[in-house]
């Protein structure tokens, strides 16, 4: 259970008589950043997470590492006198830990003093590897649709495909368990795949993710599951490991999530940068989507990670992206429709750049990479607002 090594079974029942166990709910505040505390946790099931807390009411807090079953947290408390804790820690989900009080650890040191001394230096050496603690690189960015067959894994591959031509390390999560096909537009069956991943590896690190990855050209997939009930092998807290080992080793992680609401598709929503919520013209998608963003809208999310992508756009479907901007109130993206382009690609098994460069679906396209990529504000800057006013007006 316990991640401190060499602990025999005398130690652990020395150990275990002076633990309290909790069960904390998703959400739930362990510890708080700055505050002085008398107690450190070990997590025994479920997931937890490190914060840094932006604002007061949690719309922007950044993820800077994760704890898994075994590992603690607070040993601060323990270890020095009157010493704030270093990071605020939260429930990422429904979790069992084991409080163990600055009292409890003077109790176990007056009974066995060896006893003490072995989880002493066991908590505090090398406590940043140990807890697998690591900044974020990448931007995450979801990609969401009220319904099937709307694009949004078009939008996905073909975006990040785009990004690599910009010297981005990018990959993508095929997080759709149980019937994704992003592998298709890769020309690859889904094999490897996430679920052989969490099969044959005990150890989700990098170096160990990344022999699953499905490439093509620079594009990296990890793919989702092959049959639709192994994806009941994989639980959120592999995923969510899977997912933050792999923004650490790269400019974008790109996750394609599954239409139905879950605990894996709200894991998704939550370590988002961005939200692209990709939608078709038609009257069903209108109504799909403004009941998925009655779900969004309860989780409190900052109007700014949300986007909106209205794929499949024809000129005269003007008046239905006037209701999708009335329901997500932010930057809102049309990608024409050309069945053609998207044929002629798949055939081809070729990128959307590729196999039609110079069709309007692909700059629609780049257009939505330059937004994610930031191009638009740095040509902003570098010109300065009033070249940009002389440009507009100058036509």
């Amino acid at each position: 259970m316990f991640a401190i090594k060499n602990l025999s079974s005398t130690d652990l029942e020395i150990l275990n008589k002076e633990l309290k166990t909790k069960i904390v709910n998703k959400g739930d505040t362990i510890l708080e950043a700055g505050l002085t505390g008398q107690s450190m946790f070990f997590l025994e099931s479920g997931t937890l997470k490190y914060i840094k807390r932006k604002t007061l009411d949690a719309k922007q807090d950044e993820i800077l590492g994760v704890i898994k079953p075994g590992n603690f947290c607070g040993e601060e408390s323990i270890l020095s006198e009157k010493v704030p804790y270093r990071y605020t820690v939260i429930a990422q989900e429904k979790s069992v830990v084991h409080e163990l009080t600055k009292d409890s650890m003077q109790h176990i040191m007056a009974t066995s003093m060896i006893t003490g001394t072995k989880i002493l230096l066991g908590i505090s050496k090398d406590y940043r590897e140990a807890l697998n603690i690591s900044t974020q690189q990448a931007r995450i960015i979801s990609f969401v649709s009220p319904k099937d067959g709307s694009g949004r894994t078009t939008m996905a591959v073909n975006l990040a495909e785009m990004l690599t031509k910009r010297g981005k390390k990018v990959i993508i999560i095929d997080a759709d368990l149980q019937l994704g096909d992003a592998s298709l537009l890769l020309n690859s069956p889904p094999k490897p795949n996430i679920t052989r991943l969490i099969q044959l590896e005990d150890k989700l690190i990098f170096e160990r993710i990344e022999r699953f990855f499905i490439q093509k050209d620079s594009v990296k997939l990890l793919a989702g599951s092959n049959l639709p009930q192994e994806a009941d092998l994989i639980s959120r807290g592999q995923l969510s490991q899977i997912i933050q080992e792999c923004s650490k080793n790269c400019d974008y992680l790109i996750i394609d999530s599954a239409c139905h609401i879950d605990e894996t598709t709200l894991l998704t929503w939550d370590v988002a940068d961005m939200i692209f919520l990709v939608t078709s013209p038609d009257l069903s998608s209108a109504m799909r989507l403004k009941r998925l963003m009655g779900a969004l809208g309860r989780l409190n999310y900052p109007k700014e990670k949300m986007h909106g992508i209205l794929n499949k756009f024809k000129q005269d479907d003007t008046e239905f992206l006037n209701i999708f901007q009335s329901t997500v109130h932010g930057d809102w993206f049309t990608v024409a429709l050309s069945p053609e382009s998207t044929d002629k690609a798949l055939n081809e098994e070729r990128f959307l750049s590729q196999a039609a460069p110079n069709e309007k679906i692909v700059k629609d396209l780049d257009h939505i990479a330059r937004h994610i990529a930031g191009e638009e504000d740095e040509k902003m800057q570098k010109g300065g607002i009033f070249s940009w006013l002389g440009k507009i007006f100058a036509k």
